[in-house]
């Protein structure tokens, strides 16, 4: 029996809201979709061989990350990360992300969205540029795509990005620990 032969009201409004909403998902995902992006650069006193061995041990993630404080995976493209992000403001979030790019000493990207695409998907790469011998310029990208991009909170991702970019930049100009 149908929910809406049955007299329901409420139901067939309900089933006819989720096709619309379905619909609509379609609909962004294959269109122009909106888009907000957040980018960060730093000029770093180390060369850019010591900016990706840091950014790549994601086992140390926690001893001086703020913002990702545990990466599970394998730093291979395709793959899937399991990330905590915890952005200011906001309570701490598990998300599985795709490693969507990975040029030694030079890019990691990955992306992640929730539920499906077109709603809310995220892209972050980390960008390494040699400035000389001793020297990286280290840039941050969060693009946030689709329905709900709008309504991201643009100025917590800002000031995390910021918060994580300059906990690198510390951390790559530390000195060893002996060992």
């Amino acid at each position: 029996m149908s929910v809406c032969r049955r007299g329901s009201l409420l139901g067939c409004g309900l089933v006819l809201a989720a096709l619309l909403a379905l619909v609509s998902l379609g609909i962004a995902a294959v269109t122009e979709r909106p888009a907000r992006t957040v980018r960060v650069e730093r000029e770093i006193a180390a060369p850019p061989e010591r900016v990706w061995e840091v950014l790549t041990a994601f086992e140390e993630y926690p001893e001086w990350n703020p913002v990702i404080t545990r990466v599970r995976g394998q730093l291979v493209q395709g793959s899937t990360l399991r990330l905590r992000l915890e952005l200011p403001g906001s309570e701490p979030d598990d998300v599985e992300a795709n490693v969507s790019e990975v040029r030694p000493v030079r890019l990691l990207g990955w992306d992640d969205r929730l539920f499906l695409p077109g709603l809310r998907d995220r892209e972050y790469q980390l960008s390494i540029s040699g400035l000389g011998s001793a020297r990286t310029l280290l840039s941050g990208q969060v693009r946030f795509e689709g329905l709900l991009a709008p309504f991201v909170g643009r100025a917590a991702v800002a000031e995390g990005l910021e918060r994580m970019v300059d906990a690198l930049a510390l951390r790559v100009t530390e000195p060893a620990e002996p060992g």
